[in-house]
């Protein structure tokens, strides 16, 4: 029988020292699977300080599920408190080890080799939502029809598996809003404003939009809103969806998703229904990691490992020292790294419309951010965690009394808080834009932690998904600076049920219930 506060299979949910190793362990690693590497890598480690070799003073243990993401199986990174002291931590992902012997082998090679494994940085230090990695997930959503045609693959493989393609969902929402269209105009009496509308964010696939349409039209006059980032999709929407269906007048409008307030300030006030699928989890965010009582804030570097560089500069028939000093060239003195990439390797590539040579450029552009089809394969970044005096103070969420709310910094357990602070920045304008009673319909990959915090050896992102960076909403944390804003509001969990259940439904009624 395990002891109290221990996993089934022995290992503590909290942190263990062992040999002077302190070990935080991630909680889903309680499998039969995980237990002979873990024992395998502390045995590597006790006889490392038996031997008096080099030690880490801190173990963070994971399995992430991911199959493509940004960590390397085992690597070193640095704790720098704001004295100064410097402490070092290993980290280990079981998911990319073969093996105990090949953890063994890792562990091995982590400890004994430099602070920074050998390879190629993009860039240097900046905090985890500066990183490079976001402007080429950027320039995949600009490029991702063409990119995805080349590698083989359609536009609805980049958002496979969207709950907006079930047309049975997709008909109980318009159901929904019809019901709430009714409502409003029940309050307004004979006065009639202007119409009302619903905001419909994504235009990669329309499907979603051609349903709710088809049964809005049916009420009185109602402005159906396509709002996208990429000129390119709203085009292609446009042509599907045209202007004007019965009493529903399409717009489309071009906007940054992290900043929406300025394209649709026309809007504001009309708004009585706002949805967004598989979004929130594209935006860049930093991450709060609370370790004894002090906050750190993540700072990564991305960089292209030493032997993947060798595999890529062989397999694309380019010279590897040239493709070095490419890539180093990429981040410049701003974060522009995926328009840099996409203007120098495009050319490279002799690639234009219709060529070969665009073929091959996008191809060499899917090896170096990762390849689906190897796992581990692409760029990696680096990780650092520096203190930060007032935690309070790293998320600016520009929205009235919306600080970071104090339950969050609180003194605790170690943990992380992904801020999600592009992502709850764009949905606290957002709400700021609802008609009265409207409401704010968010559908995602969410941590539900009311509190807003994950296990402190938890993973959620960045993980790769095509050309795409993609990183969890922290929809715990949303939901306490959401209600510190906007006080009147209230908030709807809903379950997509088993098929989806890793996502979740979040749904902000401004005026309450």
């Amino acid at each position: 029988m395990p002891q109290p506060g221990f996993l089934p299979l022995g290992w503590p949910a909290g942190p263990l020292a062992a040999d002077g190793i302190v070990h935080r362990f991630a909680p889903d690693l309680a499998t039969r699977e995980s237990a002979p590497m873990v024992a395998r890598g502390m045995r590597t480690l006790a006889e490392r300080r038996a031997a008096r070799r080099p030690v880490p003073e801190r173990v963070c243990w994971s399995r992430i599920s991911y199959r493509q993401h940004f960590r390397p199986a085992v690597a070193l990174r640095e704790i720098r408190d704001a004295d100064g002291t410097r402490t070092r931590e290993l980290t280990v992902d079981l998911g990319q080890t073969a093996s105990p012997a090949d953890l063994a082998r890792h562990v091995t090679e982590a400890l004994d080799g430099p602070l920074q494994a050998p390879g190629i940085d993009i860039g240097g230090y900046r905090r985890a939502g500066e990183s490079p990695i976001w402007d080429f997930n950027a320039a995949f959503w600009h490029h991702m029809p063409a990119y995805m045609a080349a590698v083989g693959r359609n536009v609805h493989d980049a958002i496979g598996g969207s709950p907006d393609s079930d047309p049975v969902r997709t008909t109980e929402h318009a159901r929904r809003f019809c019901a709430r269209v009714r409502r409003a105009r029940a309050r307004e009496g004979a006065v009639r404003t202007a119409p009302l509308a619903y905001l419909d964010v994504g235009a990669a696939d329309t499907g979603y939009a051609e349903t709710m349409i088809r049964h809005v039209a049916r009420l009185e006059a109602v402005d159906y809103l396509v709002a996208d980032r990429s000129a390119g999709a709203l085009r292609r929407a446009r042509t599907r969806l045209g202007r004007r269906r019965g009493a529903v007048s399409v717009h489309y409008v071009a906007f940054d998703l992290a900043q929406p307030a300025p394209a649709l300030e026309a809007y504001r006030g009309r708004i009585l229904g706002a949805h967004l699928t598989n979004l929130l989890d594209n935006l860049p965010g930093d991450e709060l990691v609370q370790i004894g009582g002090r906050h750190y804030l993540l700072h990564t570097c991305p960089y292209l490992p030493a032997a993947a560089l060798e595999w890529l500069a062989a397999r694309h028939r380019l010279n590897p020292d040239r493709l070095a000093t490419d890539l180093r060239a990429l981040a410049g003195t701003a974060t522009d790294a995926g328009s840099r990439f996409v203007e120098h390797f495009r050319d490279r590539f002799g690639a234009h419309d219709g060529t070969s040579g665009e073929r091959g450029w996008y191809l060499f552009w899917q090896d170096l951010f990762g390849n689906p089809e190897a796992r581990g394969s692409g760029l990696r970044q680096r990780e650092r965690l520096v203190e930060v005096a007032d935690p309070d103070s790293v998320a600016p969420w520009q929205a009235p009394a919306a600080a970071l709310p104090p339950p969050v910094v609180a003194p605790g357990p170690d943990r992380r808080i992904p801020l999600s602070d592009r992502a709850i920045g764009a949905c606290l304008q957002l709400i700021g834009l609802l008609h009265p009673h409207g409401v704010l319909e968010m559908t995602d990959i969410m941590i539900r932690d009311r509190g807003g915090a994950a296990p402190y050896a938890s993973y959620h992102g960045p993980a790769k998904y095509d050309g795409s960076v993609v990183n969890w909403f922290n929809g715990g944390l949303f939901r306490l600076v959401a209600r510190r804003a906007y006080p009147e509001c209230s908030f709807t969990w809903r379950s997509l049920g088993a098929a989806k259940s890793h996502m979740t439904c979040l749904e902000v009624h401004r005026g309450g219930r």
